[in-house]
């Protein structure tokens, strides 16, 4: 799938995941979910970090092979990686959910000279702190699309059973069922849904 091949393509190619790395992946949405699964297929122990109203996202991080998921408005992030990582910080960051406060808090969370992937997008000017970045010598990326390398990664990972997609479909919906579509999603209610033309 396209969003399978853009997040191989993140964690594979943009990134520098080795076996062993405390990962931490802001944003438990589908594109979360997907580079989560592909962190922990690459040896990592991952982080996956989400709000309350992630609640049963984060649950399903779990279910597919994410270490740990934390709800960042229960508990101190910054907290939960020190403790993973011995006061380090994280190896490597993806912020997957596109919004300004995930990507402040990735850039808390990383180590110095720790990798911060910049994944989701905003789709407005956002505030950050470019100096912490800068005092803890952030490596920053950023990671757009897919290229045909990434598709060979995604097809294998799927091929193999290492990455599964299929929890992540919450309904598969007629074309004129698109408002519930919208709606569930908007409303966090589930996680990707399928429109199918000609039902």
């Amino acid at each position: 799938s396209v969003p399978l091949a853009c997040c191989t393509h993140a964690v594979l190619e943009k990134a520098s995941v080795r076996a062993g790395d405390v990962v931490v992946v802001v944003g438990p949405g589908a594109i979360g979910l997907l580079t989560a699964q592909i962190a922990v297929a690459s040896g990592a122990q991952v982080v996956m970090a989400g709000t309350g109203t992630d609640a049963p996202r984060l649950e399903l991080a779990r279910e597919l092979g994410t270490q740990h998921a934390i709800d960042v408005e229960a508990q101190p992030a910054a907290d939960f990686v020190n403790d993973l990582t011995g006061g380090q910080g994280a190896d490597v960051v993806f912020e997957c959910s596109g919004a300004a406060g995930g990507a402040r808090l990735g850039y808390e969370l990383v180590r110095r000279g720790g990798q911060f992937v910049q994944v989701g997008l905003f789709g407005k000017r956002i505030e950050m702190d470019a100096d912490l970045a800068v005092l803890k010598e952030v490596d920053v990326r950023n990671s757009f699309a897919s290229t045909w390398k990434s598709w060979d990664h995604a097809l294998k990972l799927l091929g193999q059973g290492r990455v599964r997609t299929r929890p992540l479909v919450t309904d598969a919906l007629p074309l004129d069922g698109w408002e519930k579509a919208f709606t569930g999603f908007r409303n966090k209610e589930g996680i990707k849904y399928v429109l199918l033309p000609g039902s």
